[in-house]
């Protein structure tokens, strides 16, 4: 009987118990995938991504458009997403973001902002989030986590988002579940925007209407932003097909300037006064 508990002890001290045990209330911290480490670690039952396993991340801005560049110290909302062709009851994620061409040794950027599904925790001078024992439900075989990420101030390089997934089973074990990683690249807003030219005619039109501002677009485009007077960024999103949008809404009196990039890679730049 001593012996046993002994063996019992030893197992606990050395980490043993991770094997019986899940992480449903949040993944170990430097499990995204960013320093060559990820979920698969712990749940080592199935191959990376097998039965289609996949983890997306996603970027939009506040009024949920999709966006592919960032701009310096600007709030985004984050989306990551877990599917899978094997069924599944729950699952769990950890993400991070770095600069593109960080080093293992260098810090994440940006600063995470959490709800009561998702947490920050640390490991070194990294920060990731992952999630809470409160679970979206899985809907269609694909679980979804939303949260706020800030672009850093100084933002001269592109930013690199590594995240890892898990689609589970809910038996409370490690045994029997499917993970994934992936990576997202978001460039910084080029600052060759300030030599664009007047948008052509060819390319579109765009107005204001009822403190909003649209776009009737003749050709697709590549990204577009709108920023106040003050350079900041309120609204941006990336590629659209020809056709109207509307590109910003309940915008306060001021002069207000549409950037927009070509499919070709030109710059083209438009100032609006909103009365």
């Amino acid at each position: 009987m001593k012996k046993v508990l002994v063996i019992g002890i030893l197992t606990l001290l050395t980490g043993g118990v991770s094997t019986i045990l899940s992480n449903s209330a949040g993944a170990p911290p430097g499990r995204a995938g960013d320093k060559g480490t990820s979920c698969i670690g712990c749940h080592t039952d199935n191959a990376l991504g097998a039965q289609g396993t996949q983890v997306a991340i996603e970027l939009y801005d506040l009024n949920k458009n999709p966006v592919n560049a960032l701009a310096p110290n600007t709030t985004y909302l984050v989306e990551v997403s877990v599917s899978s062709n094997a069924a599944f009851s729950t699952g769990g994620f950890e993400v991070t973001a770095v600069s593109i061409d960080a080093s293992a040794a260098d810090p994440s950027v940006g600063a995470f902002s959490t709800d009561n599904r998702t947490q920050a925790i640390s490991q070194g001078n990294r920060t990731y989030v992952t999630h809470t024992a409160y679970k979206p439900s899985v809907t269609n075989n694909k679980i979804t986590w939303g949260f706020q990420w800030t672009s850093p101030a100084a933002l001269s390089d592109g930013v690199r988002f590594y995240a890892a997934g898990i689609a589970a089973n809910g038996d409370g074990a490690n045994s029997g579940d499917y993970v994934a990683t992936n990576t997202a690249d978001y460039q910084a807003v080029t600052s060759g925007t300030a030599a664009a030219h007047l948008i052509p005619s060819t390319m579109g039109h765009i107005y204001v209407d009822n403190m909003k501002i649209h776009a009737q677009w003749n050709e697709p485009i590549s990204s577009w932003m709108v920023m106040n007077a003050g350079g900041k960024v309120v609204s941006m999103g990336g590629k659209m097909l020809a056709g109207h949008y509307q590109l910003a809404h309940s915008l306060a009196n001021g002069v207000y300037q549409v950037v927009v990039r070509s499919k070709d890679g030109r710059w083209f730049t438009q100032s609006l006064f909103v009365p």
